[in-house]
């Protein structure tokens, strides 16, 4: 895939303004970002070691709950290591080619997630208002099958709204007011009618973003008049227990989506609004994710615990020999 095109484009490199305020305190912002970005890794990761090691997270739910932590490591890191770097080495310049791969990871993994929560609704749905047929609906080949499908379609709206995009002439201004390249920001900095692509881009985000939304909203009314439905206080607690950790990621995924989308829209050109809802969207909320269902989720506890004291034991015998 050919992304920069010399004879189109005057700017070979794009330049992160980010914040000022982080500029001025760049080995502060370089640790603050370090640390949260370890923060991420490490929960997403032991989320992960969680359910591939224990058989009695081997269902739907907890499958799904460990591709969502696999999207929040690659999608933290499809941005903070050049925002590190570039603290480091306090060198804030990108590249054409490497600016748009970023746009292409970053939107990808950002579309496949909000797709996976939609799918995640859906399984909470079946779970609670349908739990008889729960068996023969969430089955394996469901599960792979809709990740799969959420993947390519995630891929493939991303990548062609980025290679149109690329074609359309650059020249004159290359500075992005954000930490990354945001694909809205580039979208300002084309020399030319920028209507298609500007409307290109809102229809992507409403099949992306609005619809998928909609649909975890509707599940979610479904899900808690059925819910209400239910005669027994204890019945009626396990079954919000089993959705009310989805359902505050959700609410951090999507209220970032909506503070982002204010933000790139807002009239300030310094910066300091977007950076706060870029750390917010991409750094926070991957790093909340684990701790929220290591937190709500008895299950996941215990298989953490399971697996430390495993390794402990392992790791003692093999000091002894």
């Amino acid at each position: 895939m050919v992304i920069y095109n010399a004879t189109k484009s005057h700017v070979t490199e794009f330049i992160l303004t980010g914040s000022p305020s982080l500029q001025v305190y760049q080995d502060t912002a370089f640790v603050g970002f370090l640390i949260l970005y370890l923060i991420v890794l490490t929960g997403n990761a032991s989320l992960i070691i969680a359910v591939v090691t224990d058989r009695n997270l081997h269902r739907p739910m907890y499958y799904f709950i460990a591709n969502l932590a696999i999207l929040d490591i690659i999608f933290t890191t499809t941005t903070v290591p050049k925002i590190l770097l570039i603290f480091l080495q306090k060198e804030n310049s990108i590249s054409f080619t490497a600016c748009f791969l970023q746009i292409v990871s970053y939107y990808t993994v950002g579309v496949y997630e909000s797709l996976l929560l939609l799918v995640m609704s859906f399984d909470r749905y079946v779970a609670i208002c349908n739990p008889l047929k729960y068996m023969s609906i969430i089955t394996k080949k469901f599960c792979c099958q809709a990740t799969v499908v959420c993947c390519i379609l995630s891929f493939l709206l991303i990548v062609s709204q980025a290679i149109i995009t690329a074609e359309f002439p650059f020249c004159g201004e290359n500075k992005i007011g954000q930490l990354f390249c945001d694909y809205y920001f580039i979208i300002g900095l084309i020399c030319a009618d920028t209507y298609a692509i500007t409307l290109c881009a809102t229809c992507g985000s409403i099949v992306s973003a609005c619809i998928p939304f909609s649909l975890v909203l509707y599940s979610y009314i479904k899900i808690f008049k059925s819910v209400i439905k239910v005669s027994s206080a204890e019945n009626h607690h396990k079954a919000m227990s089993t959705c009310i950790s989805h359902l505050l990621v959700v609410i951090i995924f999507y209220l970032s989506i909506i503070v982002g989308y204010i933000a790139n829209n807002a009239d300030n050109d310094s910066g300091e609004f977007r950076a706060i809802t870029f750390i917010f969207h991409g750094i926070i909320a991957p790093a909340l994710n684990p701790i929220i269902y290591a937190l709500r989720n008895k299950e996941v506890r215990k298989a953490l615990k399971k697996f430390v004291v495993r390794y402990s034991l392992v790791e003692g015998i093999a000091n002894r020999k």
